[in-house]
């Protein structure tokens, strides 16, 4: 008599162990997850903002084709970013500016 109520305790107890290490297991992957999905929504909301400016600044450039003033635009752009300058023309930098 004692022998079946002790098999089925520890039938119990092997259950019960088990099913605590699948609720452990889907608990930790169910944080996880979550962990990731956050991360996901982050980029994403980074993207969106990059997506934001980006159609910003696509918008502004219509305004100026649109305007006909692509050729000064053109002009600013060769000056500011690749250092362009116009045949004849001198550029003089300042370099004590920093020495005060």
């Amino acid at each position: 008599m004692f022998s079946g109520t002790a098999k089925k305790r520890k039938n119990s107890f092997i259950l019960t162990a088990l099913l605590l290490g699948l609720i452990c297991y889907l608990v930790f992957t169910w944080l996880g997850l979550q962990g990731k999905i956050q991360d996901q929504q982050q980029q994403m909301a980074i993207v969106n903002e990059k997506i934001d400016e980006q159609n910003y600044e696509n918008n502004k450039l219509k305004k100026i084709l649109n305007a006909g003033e692509e050729s000064d635009y053109i002009e600013h752009i060769a000056r500011r970013d690749l250092n362009y300058v116009m045949p004849g023309e001198r550029v003089y930098y300042d370099i004590s500016a920093g020495e005060n």
